[in-house]
């Protein structure tokens, strides 16, 4: 058992918690193998097949262009046999397993590790990365998709023109931050997001605006290929008119393809008004900062920064006028609220080094257009020393206590009574990378939870 520290609100307490982690062993071995010779062995020779010619294919009729650079079991290779068709030729080193990413952006390979971002904001007018991986036993890789698109038809009153798209996530999915892909895949490569990731994205149409038609003008919007429980789109137009949170259903967005769905824009003529948002300081000290693609939720609608990137101070809107805004920055507040109660969510995997303000969901509750915003759960911190490095640590509770996943908070009550619902995790997860952190010198490693009395461990 190890002392542990549960911070609050307002409060040290001292208490005792079950842990378990995996340790990261540092081995060294040294292998020295001796063979004789005679006079009749024959001499050494070069070996011919040092080298293959792996064919790399891409899917979705995607071709390779003059200068493609694709990375290869951690090498970087320029693609000269095949531009213009779906196929190249490429001579690398013979492997029993070969690893490949294409098209990255600013992403880095690590052990087989892709790690890249999606960015909160795409611009029409940019070329963006769209990245893809391969994997295979054989020299012949087959390149697959981690993006589709999504085409919104969108129509209106001939001439108008707009500016801005918001699409978030009503499922909570992530769409924009930072990833991995673990290029030892079988089948399907798979999207691993940190805890900082976010279900909202903003299309920037350039302050003259596209013009809209009857008839559709389409807007492609590049998205992580899955299943979507549906999206809010909220569209701005160069006459400050605006139209909040129109709702699009269920959508499959699969790898590599496009996929259509109509919108109509009819601005609101409702009142509309802008919340300043402040959060109030995390358990370690640090201040909440809102970033370009901060959201918050507020009555169960996303409501995006308007003001104050940067800073600790927010101003988000447009939000529909209201007798009282009841206010979270969890996304699965997204159509999330009944009454008094909204649902949030404490993730029940968690990074090492993110930041506790990304981690703990905060709430709020007022009758004006200012939140001050309060953490709905706790901190524990677990100091581990030895000799070794840590990858993963998994914190667990007595008693089938649940510690993250999905539940409710009461926005009438001081402390919001956080309830986790019944499949909850009954366990939570830092995961420290493939590299592990050294703890030889003990380090310290956080934990969201809920807020509470853990004298039982």
């Amino acid at each position: 058992m190890k002392s542990l520290t549960l911070i609050t609100f307002s409060n040290l307490k001292m208490l005792s918690m079950k842990f378990n982690f995996t340790y990261l062993w540092s081995l060294a071995a040294l292998l020295m193998c001796c063979t004789s010779c005679s006079d009749s062995d024959p001499a050494p020779t070069p070996e011919e097949d040092e080298t293959v010619s792996l064919i790399a294919t891409l899917e979705n009729e995607r071709l390779w262009e003059s200068g493609d650079e694709v990375l290869i079991n951690g090498m970087k290779y320029t693609v000269e046999e095949g531009v213009g068709s779906a196929a190249a030729t490429i001579k690398v080193p013979r492997a029993e397993h070969y690893y490949a990413a294409y098209d990255t952006g600013t992403g880095t390979v690590t052990e087989n590790i892709l790690s890249s971002e999606f960015t909160s904001t795409q611009n029409v007018s940019a070329d963006m990365a769209r990245p893809m991986v391969a994997s295979s036993v054989t020299p012949a890789l087959s390149f697959k998709n981690l993006l589709g698109s999504l085409r919104l038809n969108i129509s209106g009153d001939n001439g108008t023109k707009i500016t801005k798209i918001v699409l978030t996530a009503t499922s909570g999915s992530n769409l924009t931050g930072k990833f991995s892909v673990d290029l030892a895949y079988e089948d399907t490569p798979m999207i691993e997001w940190t805890s900082e990731a976010s279900s909202t994205l903003t299309v920037d149409l350039g302050s003259q605006g596209i013009e809209l038609k009857e008839a559709g003008t389409p807007v492609d919007v590049l998205l992580p290929a899955a299943s979507y429980g549906g999206f809010a789109v909220t569209i701005y137009d160069t006459k400050n008119g605006v139209m909040l949170n129109e709702k699009l259903p269920a959508i499959d967005i699969p790898s590599g393809e496009t996929v259509s769905t109509d919108v109509t824009y009819e601005p609101g003529t409702e009142q509309v008004v802008y919340l300043k948002a402040k959060v109030e300081k995390a358990a370690d000290g640090s201040d909440f900062i809102w970033n370009s693609g901060s959201s918050i939720y507020v009555n169960g609608e996303p409501i995006i920064l308007y003001r104050g990137e940067g800073t600790a101070d927010g101003e988000f809107g447009p939000c529909l006028q209201a007798d009282s805004y009841y206010a979270s920055t969890s996304n699965a507040s997204i159509d999330g609220i009944s009454g008094t109660q909204m649902r949030v969510n404490i993730p029940a995997k968690q990074e090492y080094g993110a930041s506790l303000t990304t981690l703990n969901p905060a709430a709020a509750t007022s009758t004006s257009t200012d939140l001050n915003f309060r953490y709905v759960a706790g901190v524990v911190k677990l100091t581990v020393s030895g000799p070794h490095a840590v990858r993963t640590i998994e914190l667990q509770g007595k008693n089938n206590r649940r510690l993250a996943g999905d539940g409710m908070i009461n926005m009438t009550a001081s402390d919001f009574a956080l309830s986790l619902n019944a499949d909850a995790s009954k366990s939570i997860t830092v995961n420290c990378g493939k590299s592990g952190v050294s703890i030889e010198s003990g380090h310290d490693f956080s934990f969201v939870l809920p807020a509470g009395d853990y004298s039982e461990g």
